[in-house]
């Protein structure tokens, strides 16, 4: 698979005119979907962590892209990246020819007569801009006319625009033949409200906002799914499991597959459930079992499905960040990853946890970890969905809490970029 990671905290120096500065960046990256949830794109929010430390962040940020590779960071996608009005015109903004970025201008940077003159410099050199909405100024329009006509696609911050107000500018902006994105979504009722507009193109954690409904019965699929995973929850043999594996041939079928591709990388090939559970073993997959589940109802490719981005990135940060812990065990560190991928079996399946753990044999404290953020792997997955919810206040405090610096969370997320 080549998913990639939501989050990324960057220290890196900047050397400003008169000193160097030290920045520490909280740095977000949201897949941006189509109507049918699938990934085409993504965009990058960025922010100090330090509010004194203002000035160079921008600089900051592009020279952190630059360091780990653009072309990485955005899995071949393309990558919209806010940029100020400082970063336009410094000459290192020559350093990104990669087409994949495209420089987001917020419409609350002044507009004039040097800002336009650089963006066609700029065009010339086949860079490609967007503008990012984030206002409601009455006279929006007027103030952005001279810089429509430069720029292929429109970026409107949901949460910081009203959606009544955005409609009275709708009709004049689609006179530029824009193609336009809905951004920072919370939820499927904004996503929806947007999607009526006549935008196609969606970006925030709104796709993880499920309807929950505790009427139906749960998928087949999802049942044979947790079937399997209790039984290598329990305590029987290998040759017991492997037989009563094989009683599924579909699943397994599948499994032996997804344990076979060129993802793994393993040096031998997989035969039966077996020779997986001798050369793997029970806990590593029962965890890619509940990762194939995220396939089982997907048609296009698993690198688009939002929901196994988020799974694959969930458990990464916390395989990582639980090792750094100075009271790790070896049960956290197996439990940790499980727990990412188990937490995200509610937006799948479409039900509530109560009902899903039902079927399944688990601990309380894996329970309690996913309901509630209890203990220390519950205050991991909330780490994690912090990211995801770029609620830079609440990483920090949990940082804190599990007595882990930034560092060891960029690097984390670092390796999670690497894995996916």
């Amino acid at each position: 698979m080549t998913l990639k990671s939501i989050l990324l905290l960057e220290k890196i120096h900047v050397t400003s005119e008169d000193h160097t500065v030290s920045n520490s960046l909280f740095i977000s990256k949201q897949p941006v979907l189509d109507r049918d949830n699938s990934i085409q794109d993504y965009i990058f929010y960025y922010a100090p962590y330090e509010q004194t430390q203002q000035l160079n962040h921008t600089r900051s940020f592009l020279e952190a892209l630059f360091q780990t590779g653009i072309k990485e960071l955005s899995g071949g996608r393309r990558a919209f990246i806010k940029i100020n009005r400082e970063m336009l015109s410094n000459p290192s903004i020559f350093t990104f020819t990669n087409e994949q970025l495209i420089f987001a201008i917020d419409d609350a940077e002044p507009i004039d007569e040097t800002m336009i003159a650089r963006v066609n410099e700029l065009k010339a050199l086949n860079f490609t801009f967007a503008l990012f909405h984030t206002s409601d100024k009455e006279d929006l329009i007027s103030e952005l006319t001279p810089l429509l006509p430069l720029v292929q696609y429109f970026i409107v911050d949901t949460s910081a625009v009203d959606l009544e107000a955005f409609q009275t500018v709708l009709p004049e902006l689609r006179d530029y033949r824009l193609t336009m994105i809905a951004s920072n979504i919370a939820d499927e009722k904004t996503q929806q409200a947007f999607s009526t507009l006549g935008i196609q193109l969606f970006s925030g954690h709104y796709y993880l906002d499920e309807q929950l409904d505790d009427e139906k019965e749960i998928d087949k699929g999802y049942q044979e799914t947790l079937a399997l995973l209790n039984i290598l929850q329990t305590s029987k043999a290998i040759d017991e499991i492997a037989t009563e594996f094989a009683t599924y041939p579909n699943i397994t079928l599948k499994l032996l597959r997804y344990l076979n591709s060129p993802a793994f990388m393993l040096k031998h090939t997989i035969k039966s459930i077996r020779h997986a559970l001798l050369l793997i073993g029970r806990k590593d997959l029962r965890r890619w079992l509940l990762l194939l589940a995220f396939t089982q109802t997907d048609d296009g490719s698993p690198a688009n499905n939002p929901l196994l981005y988020t799974a694959n990135t969930r458990m990464a940060i916390m395989r990582f960040l639980v090792n750094r812990l100075t009271y790790a065990t070896k049960e956290l560190s197996d439990e940790a990853p499980f727990v990412a991928v188990l937490s995200m079996l509610q937006p799948l399946m479409g039900v509530s946890y109560d009902k899903i753990f039902d079927s399944i044999n688990l601990d309380e404290e894996i329970k309690s970890a996913i309901t509630t953020y209890h203990g220390t792997l519950g205050k991991l997955l909330e780490l994690s969905i912090a990211t995801e919810q770029l609620d830079q206040q609440r990483v920090t405090g949990l940082l804190e809490e599990l007595g882990l610096d930034q560092e060891a969370f960029e690097q984390a997320l670092l390796e999670s970029y690497k894995e996916q």
